[in-house]
């Protein structure tokens, strides 16, 4: 697993997993377990609960 760098990036990874028309906005307990196995940083599962959770498409 590679480290993510801090800030702009881990937003850039979360979007991408998010978005990407691939996954069709999973949720966090499907995003985390996917992205866990490439990539991942301390806090990455709070971090990915609180990308999600402001997703407007997800909360509709």
């Amino acid at each position: 697993m590679r480290k993510a760098p801090y800030g702009v990036t881990r937003k850039i990874v979360m979007e991408e997993a998010h978005n990407s028309a691939y996954s069709i906005h999973p949720g966090s307990t499907k995003m985390y377990p996917d992205l866990k196995t490439d990539i991942g940083w301390k806090g990455m599962k709070a971090d990915i609960a609180r990308y999600v959770a402001r997703c407007d498409i997800c909360r509709e």
